[in-house]
This record gives C-alpha cells, structure tokens and sequence, in this order.
C-alpha cells in the first residue's frame, strides 16, 4: 500500500496566465498559530485580496493582520512569515502584474522609489469598489472569459489599487495610541473574521477576550476608525460578494454561509455597501462579462510588453 502523498501547506494555483498578468488562487491548510517558516524573497511584485480566513502576515518584528476586508501588497525581494492564531486556513486572490507595465503606473502616480518598490504601503482597508473590481476579475477568470477580458479587469484593478496605496497612511490603519491598544483591537477584529457565521454579541466577544464592553467599544473605534459591528458587516458583505460572483448559490445559502439572519437582511446590508442588490448584481455581472467578450472579440488584442525574467 503506497503511503499517502502529503498536501503541501500552501497551494498556489494559477487560474489565468499571460505575458501581462498572472491570477492565482492562494491556499493555505495551515492549522498552527505558530509562526511558519521564513518564505524565500519574493521574485515578483504581488496584489494579494484575502477572500476568507484571518492570519498574521510578519515582516520582521513587525506583523500585519490579514482578512477579506483588507488589500495586502508584496514587493519583490521581501521575505516574511504567516500564522494562524486560529488553527484555520485561508484562501486569497493573488495578482501578479508584468513588472514594466506595473513600474509605469506607479511612475504615472509619481511614487518615489517606484523602480524598487512600485507598493509604497504594505496593506490599506479594501472598499466596496475595490471589492467589486475584485468579484468581477474573480468571476471572468471563473467563468473562462476571453484573455483579453480578463487583462483588461485586472488592469483596472491594479490602476485602482495603486491609486488608493499611493493615497494611504498605513500608519493611520492603526492609530492605537498604545501597543496594547492595538492587540486588542486585532484580536477582536481576528475573532470576527474567524466567526463569520456565528451570532456573536459584543458581550460574548469582551468575554473571549477578558475586557469590558466599554473598553472594546471605544479601542477598538480608536484603532480601525469603526465600531466592531459594522467592522463585521464589512467583512460578511465581501464575503457574501465573493460567493455571489464565484457560486450559483441561492442568497438563502449565502446568507447563512456569512452570518446574515435571513435572506432580506443580506439584501439590504448589500444594497447600501455596494448601490445595487444581489440580484442585480449577478445579472450586471453576466451582462458585463458578456459585453466584455463581445469587444474583445471585435479587436486586436493589446500589445504588452513582455516579463521579465
């Protein structure tokens, strides 16, 4: 009888490849809160949109937490380590940018040190349209659209995302007046994104974490500029958002699956988040990546300079 052959802890999957762009759908099995081993330097510059899990990115002594309501950016040649203080995996979209093409929108930006570094922050809070991009890219690659669709969306996206990092303050993300003030506020922000489906009242939450409510309700508004709750919506409706673009599943399914009390509560929540409800998006989106293949099919394709080695 042959043994069983061991899952690698991280699968790196690549859902759509040319010379300009490479989609990769990251996952990680990991189930240790331990710090994982050191990665080797990073041979390419890398958008990374976490779709589900929490865990802890570390870059020396410093470690940047890592959840669907975040963008994440790698720079070439970093090294860094990955834990999971929840014994549980997480799945991410990775994007990987042609790097002349890349080095030009952060010069068009007028970032400095762009030649080295195109990402001028480590991670900045994804917003409802970033998030919305981030579907739809996700569902063409999904749904087998035309190259040049699918070049043409992560374009887009990687243009918005540079956008926004070149606007942030990464130091403003958390703005905790004390180290402790900042623990609190991840670990509280980490066990809403560990139990997403779950009830959870902001008593049971002070109670996992031994403080008092008030003393969470105020750090945690200090630190991430938002209350706990609405913090929580975020991270369901981009959750919801992704099932939306990546399933067929009924928003019954969805709501559930996302720790909405019922079909109507997630329509709602939806609609304010992102102008439009579940419905209407999906039907937008069918009708998107319809026209966009249509077009696609009408022109040359763009000419891109190719990878460097």
């Amino acid at each position: 009888m042959r043994p069983a052959t061991p899952i690698a802890p991280v699968e790196r999957l690549p859902t759509f490849r040319t010379p300009l762009v490479e989609i990769r759908d990251n996952r990680c099995r990991r189930h240790d809160p331990a710090l994982s081993e050191e990665t080797p330097p990073l041979p390419f510059h890398e958008i990374c949109f976490p779709r589900t899990g929490f865990w802890w990115r570390h870059l020396g002594k410093r470690k940047l937490p890592v959840d669907p309501g975040s963008v994440h950016l790698l720079n070439r040649g970093e090294v860094h380590r990955v834990s999971h203080p929840h014994g549980c995996g997480d799945a991410n979209t990775g994007i990987l940018i042609n790097d002349p093409w890349l080095r030009a929108i952060a010069r068009q930006r007028h970032l400095p040190g762009h030649e080295q570094s195109p990402f001028p922050v480590r991670t900045f809070p994804a917003d409802a349209s970033l998030s919305l991009q981030h579907a739809t890219l996700l569902a063409a690659t999904r749904r087998r659209a035309e190259p040049l669709v699918v070049e043409e969306l992560a374009a887009e996206l990687a243009v918005a995302v540079i956008s926004r990092a070149a606007g942030s303050n990464e130091s403003a993300t958390t703005p905790a007046p004390t180290d402790s003030h900042r623990e609190l506020a991840q670990a509280a922000r980490a066990l809403a994104a560990d139990r997403i489906a779950d009830r959870l009242s902001l008593e049971d939450v002070a109670i996992h974490l031994d403080v008092s409510t008030f003393h969470l309700c105020r750090v945690f508004r200090t630190v991430h500029g938002c209350g706990l709750g609405e913090y929580r919506t975020q991270i369901r409706l981009r959750v919801a958002l992704m099932r939306l673009a990546e399933t067929k599943d009924t928003l019954e399914l969805i709501a559930a699956q996302t720790g909405f009390a019922h079909r109507s509560h997630l329509s709602r929540a939806f609609a304010r988040a992102f102008g439009q409800s579940p419905n209407d998006y999906r039907r937008r989106l069918a009708t998107q990546l319809s026209r966009s293949r249509r077009r696609s099919q009408s022109r040359e394709p763009l000419a891109f300079p190719a990878v460097r080695a």
